[in-house]
């Protein structure tokens, strides 16, 4: 009989390291796929794009997490208590049979029992300490994302809260408008150092606008609110915002066609017009000289008006620095300063001291009734195609700086006249923009 128990007890011992490994195993692998899993989710969050947020939630949500982590373990720790507990049990079980009087000595003996028992308590205390020792790696692990998590967040927040998007918008732009100024990288450091200006955009997408005028833009704009964008743009490009003659530039005389003449840009009183000869009296009134290239334009125009039963003839033409002196004076004397700038031009201050323009009219006309011409329609439509414009047009005035004439045509070559005719601008305008640009 005490045989047969003492049997019985290596079997129940045998079972019971046997249990005993298997759960220890098992647990171990719980653990680790916890912990890997863990591990994993903390990657994955780590690689995605961090989205911006307030950083105190960002820190709740990883608290939040650790703090399930800690349940889950708690939980594990609690079933380690139960099975220790189931252990014990037996180890009770054991040392009853093994202190048993039928107990066979011969085949288990004291020391046996107080191996069998030591390795059990020896398993439990390994099994405790690498418990303690990963949730102490898990929990400084968890320490090391937040601190990581923390820094990059704080980067990215400073680097959000000094980003263009950001500070255009802190500075009154709505995204829409944001979106549109970002895609232009020299737009966009320009915007940074102004002020907010509801008209800032209208002006920028405005046809004719240079950005070195941009802060004469928004001056004139407040100071006239009532002009649209285009015209405040216009009136800026060609210096029409400062009165006349007040703000004088010497023109640049190398443009050749495109040599720019008005209340602004001047020649100097000696400068020589190049290649004036005498026009036929077939195409002028006696005793006009013009320029060699501009005469042969205008005798294909008058030519081909011709052709349609039409008569143009060059009333008044090229006219020397001194010329154009008694011809302001004359004004002046007669019908005071305001008028003589309204109509005649100040000495050097003459298109006609270039030899590229014409006053045009037909043998039954004059200055004053010439737009009623039907010579005057045919120009309209056609000057252009030989390289001439319509000086300065009706309604231009504020631009031109001058009354509007009918009758006064520019040489400006084929290409310029073109452009000018199709885009209906002054040739002010034209030399502001497409000659001297953003320079």
């Amino acid at each position: 009989m005490a045989k047969k128990k003492n049997n019985q007890a290596r079997k129940d011992v045998k079972e019971v390291k046997k249990v005993s490994k298997k759960v220890h195993e098992e647990t171990e692998e719980k653990k680790d796929i916890e912990i890997h899993n863990y591990m994993d989710e903390e990657t994955e969050e780590k690689n995605e794009t961090y989205d911006v947020t307030p950083l105190e939630d960002a820190f709740e949500e990883i608290e939040s997490d650790i703090e399930a982590q800690d349940k889950k373990f708690d939980k594990t720790e609690a079933k380690l208590e139960k099975i220790e507990e189931k252990i014990a049990d037996k180890l009770d079980d054991i040392e009853e049979i093994l202190e048993s009087d039928d107990t066979d000595e011969s085949e288990i003996t004291k020391e046996d029992k107080d191996e069998i028992i030591n390795d059990i308590k020896e398993n439990k205390e390994k099994r405790k300490k690498r418990y303690r020792l990963k949730k102490s790696a898990l929990v400084l692990l968890g320490i090391i994302i937040i601190i990581l998590i923390g820094i990059f967040a704080g980067v990215s927040f400073y680097k959000y809260v000094n980003s263009a998007p950001y500070l255009l918008e802190k500075k009154g732009y709505t995204e829409k408008e944001v979106n549109r100024i970002i895609k232009d990288k020299n737009l966009t450091l320009m915007l940074l150092e102004m002020d907010y200006n509801e008209y800032i955009l209208d002006i920028i997408d405005a046809k004719y606008y240079l950005s070195k005028n941009l802060d004469k833009y928004l001056e004139y704009k407040e100071k006239n609110k009532d002009l649209s964008v285009d015209e405040v743009v216009a009136i800026i490009n060609v210096h029409a915002d400062k009165e006349w003659y007040n703000h004088t530039i010497s023109t640049d005389t190398t443009k050749d066609y495109l040599i720019l003449v008005n209340k602004v840009y001047y020649l100097e009183e000696d400068f020589e017009a190049p290649n004036i000869v005498n026009m036929s009296v077939r195409y002028a009134f006696s005793g006009r000289q013009i320029r060699q290239d501009v005469y042969s334009n205008f005798i294909d125009m008058a030519v081909d008006a011709k052709k349609e039963g039409l008569t143009l003839v060059a009333n008044s033409t090229f006219r020397t620095y001194a010329t154009q002196e008694k011809t302001y004076n004359y004004y002046k004397t007669n019908k005071g300063s305001a008028y003589a700038d309204s109509y005649a031009a100040r000495p050097g201050h003459s298109e006609h001291q270039t030899g590229l323009a014409i006053d045009i009219s037909t043998l039954n006309s004059t200055s004053e009734n010439f737009e009623d011409t039907p010579e005057f329609n045919w120009l309209i439509d056609n000057a252009y195609k030989y390289g001439f414009i319509l000086r300065y047009p009706e309604n231009k005035e504020h631009l031109t700086g001058f009354d509007y004439e009918s009758w006064h045509y520019r040489f400006v070559g084929l290409d310029v006249a073109k452009k000018i005719h199709e885009e209906n601008i002054t040739f002010d305008e034209y030399y502001a923009y497409y000659i001297e640009g953003d320079k």
